[in-house]
């Protein structure tokens, strides 16, 4: 695979020159000395009035000891740099779990429920393939792929969608996602001009719409309303998310993008779910039948995952079966390293995307180093095709 700083990030660095400022003569060497003195003193100080705050707090008996060893268990930074200087941070929140639940490491706030939106797609597809569905409308393994996929719209991707569909007697207009153009500008505009238009196959989660429609045909159900959080096929999944997680969701969820339910579970048990689904400990024989079979689906088929360049699909793809990762909208990471028995979900809490990749490939690299390497840097490049700067994981 190639290291992420292959995969360059590009920007400008193009800034508009302000006519009412003049240019300022340098400061001299005492009152630079004096200014960044003044500004260690500061940060100095302020870590210290916490730290004695918290202190008085303990003592008072308001503040748990577990709080006071959390001040520096702090969130996983990634910072931008441009050349040697911070230009902006991301605060990431990591919970590295294994099957038992025991904790293997943790940043941040894990404990409050977050959105993990399209990264716990495998877990809503898990009920679609243990119920025999997937099985009795002959999907294969490319569209089982599909059904835990955040794919990029292209042909490949909508090819498999209309063959789904017809498996199941039913055409595009039965999904209820909504239409979309292809992700990536480049190949959006290509098709533009070929003559097509936003529909709902080329809309990332059209996948996972179609595995919810293979659960609702199974059962005999109603196909126009399948996500509604009422519905059958939503109860089914929602239970099974729920047993794998170890989490009690709540009853009526939000909705999110795709207009499917869209549930809150914190990253500890998101990373609990992940690495049940990849190991398959502590799940029933049925269960953990059908957590292979997408797990080997996914594996197998990375690019059906994602798309091009994506990087959950170039992650998988360069481990070839032994790691699983997902993204989700907002910043959210999850996958797992079966080898190692654990479970990783991550929340970049400015919902940066950029951020959740390198806080992900930082844990990868730390607990499956013989993977791959150089996950937790990647280079900035401006568009003539200098280098500017980096975004890595801070050490």
């Amino acid at each position: 695979m190639p290291a992420l700083d292959q995969l360059a990030v590009r920007q400008s660095d193009a800034q508009p020159l302000d006519q009412n400022t003049a240019p300022c003569k340098p400061a001299g060497s005492k009152n630079k000395t004096r200014k960044i003195a003044k500004i260690y003193l500061n940060d100095f100080l302020t870590i210290n009035l916490m730290l004695l705050f918290a202190i008085y707090q303990l003592l008072k008996g308001s503040l748990s000891a577990e709080y006071l060893g959390n001040l520096y268990d702090m969130t996983m930074i990634v910072e931008v740099k441009r050349g040697e200087f911070v230009e902006s941070i991301h605060e990431c929140s990591v919970s590295v779990v294994d099957a038992d639940g025991v904790i293997v490491e943790e940043h941040g706030n894990v404990s409050d429920p977050i959105f993990p939106r399209s990264a716990i797609k495998a877990f809503q597809a898990l009920a679609m393939v243990e119920s025999g569905a997937a099985k009795h409308f002959g999907f294969t393994e490319q569209e089982l792929a599909m059904c835990c996929s955040s794919h990029s719209g292209e042909d490949r991707h909508a090819d498999h969608v209309v063959d789904m569909l017809s498996k199941l007697g039913l055409k595009e207009e039965a999904l209820n996602c909504g239409p979309s153009w292809p992700r990536r500008a480049s190949y959006a505009r290509n098709y533009a001009v070929a003559g097509g238009h936003a529909n709902a196959l080329r809309h990332n989660c059209s996948g996972k719409h179609s595995g919810f429609l293979c659960l609702a045909c199974h059962l005999s159900e109603d196909v126009e309303d399948y996500t509604a959080y009422d519905h059958p096929v939503q109860k089914e999944v929602a239970a099974v998310i729920e047993a794998i997680t170890g989490f009690t969701l709540r009853e009526i969820p939000e909705i999110d993008g795709c207009s499917a339910p869209a549930h809150q579970l914190p990253l500890h048990a998101i990373a609990l779910g992940f690495a049940r689904f990849a190991t398959g400990r502590g799940l029933e024989p049925q269960r953990k039948e059908a957590a292979e079979t997408l797990y080997n689906a996914c594996t197998t088929f990375p690019e059906l995952v994602g798309g091009d360049n994506r990087y959950d699909s170039l992650i998988m793809k360069a481990a070839p079966k032994a790691l699983f990762a997902k993204t989700g909208a907002e910043g959210v990471y999850c996958g797992a390293i079966p080898d190692r028995g654990i479970g990783i979900a991550i929340k970049c809490h400015d919902g940066a995307a950029r951020a959740a990749e390198l806080a992900f490939g930082a844990v990868v690299e730390k607990y499956a180093g013989h993977l791959m390497e150089n996950q937790t840097q990647t280079n900035l490049i401006n568009a003539a095709g200098q280098l500017v700067g980096a975004i890595e994981v801070k050490a």
